[in-house]
């Protein structure tokens, strides 16, 4: 039986994830979110010249998805991306899993009374006698 502690086989997992690119993040998403402070308050100062922006990181050797050149709209886009994730990440309301709604629940169904006469009397005077009843009182 397998222990779930165990942790042995993460490297392999790991592997399996960045294989085509699946499920991991871009080196470019993870280097932006580990600078996320320092950017944001560079990029509050002046406003980005995002093909100069962009130039850079490509001189630094980030690369679009399967290797191609970075795109100013990309790289704007993904700017934006970070901000969001790492903005709900501090407010503590990044979603671990998503659950999925329960199916085939039965819906409950209340029991509407509706006064039998809309007369305001006639309500108060079965109120009261409810109440007596209730009580022990005699009428």
């Amino acid at each position: 039986m397998l222990n779930p502690d165990e942790t042995d086989g993460l490297s392999d997992f790991r592997a399996a994830l960045e294989a085509q690119g699946g499920g991991m993040r871009s080196p470019l998403f993870q280097w932006m979110y580990r600078n996320h402070d320092a950017l944001l308050e560079m990029l509050s100062e002046v406003r980005p010249n995002w093909q100069r922006v962009t130039a850079v990181l490509s001189e630094r050797g980030f690369t679009g998805p399967d290797g191609r050149p970075l795109r100013r709209e990309t790289v704007r886009k993904l700017w934006l991306r970070v901000r969001r994730r790492h903005g709900r990440a501090q407010a503590g309301t990044e979603p671990r899993f998503v659950a999925k709604p329960v199916t085939g629940a039965p819906a409950v169904v209340t029991k509407q009374t509706t006064p039998e006469s809309s007369n305001a009397d006639e309500v108060l005077a079965r109120f009261r006698a409810k109440i007596d009843e209730r009580s022990g009182r005699k009428p």
